[in-house]
């Protein structure tokens, strides 16, 4: 298995949940998410595709991101990516709680970093991300969305996943660090 393998599910769970928070804040339906594909015609995105979505169970593609940039007024892919702290918090919080408990990373240099840096820090393996210092908490939401440009390269849910996946070498760095 690999990080990527464990990460979507995380992500796309966040995602979908964001998602239908906002489609329902806008009052919008899984039939309202469309995009205009040419100065004519508007393409609506599947509603099986949309429930998917936001169930966490679907990727989302570039299609499908257009459909939901347009469709709830989100500026740029990284602000539907990565909507606010919040999301962000929730996110790191579940990749720390996995890397803690899944038999994946059981012997990984990244899981023995985070448990050094709990056992230096809090004196304990079971401390909460949101229970850390908000200084520390506020480092690693930074690093997160540094890894990522306004526009990133990665067009699909998949995608900014694996990217993910390789913000781990760059989290077990802070670990280290601090």
């Amino acid at each position: 298995m690999l990080n990527k393998e464990i990460i979507f599910p995380i992500y796309s769970k966040i995602l979908g949940k964001y998602l239908k928070e906002e489609m329902k804040k806008k009052g919008l339906s899984q039939y309202d998410i469309s995009f205009a594909y040419s100065k004519e015609d508007i393409k609506c995105i599947d509603n099986r595709t949309v429930r998917g979505i936001l169930k966490g169970s679907r990727n989302m593609t570039v299609d499908s991101q257009t459909g939901f940039q347009e469709s709830l007024g989100i500026k740029t892919p990284k602000d539907l990516f990565f909507p606010n702290e919040q999301f962000c918090l929730s996110l790191i919080s579940e990749i720390l709680e996995v890397l803690k408990t899944d038999s994946h990373f059981k012997k990984s240099s990244l899981r023995r970093q985070l448990f050094n840096f709990l056992n230096r820090r809090y004196g304990c393996n079971d401390i909460k991300f949101e229970n850390f210092e908000k200084h520390i908490i506020d480092k690693f939401i930074e690093s997160l969305l540094n890894f990522f440009p306004e526009f990133p390269n990665e067009e699909s849910s998949l995608e900014i996943s694996e990217k993910i996946s390789d913000w781990l070498v760059e989290l077990a760095f802070l670990l280290s660090e601090l």
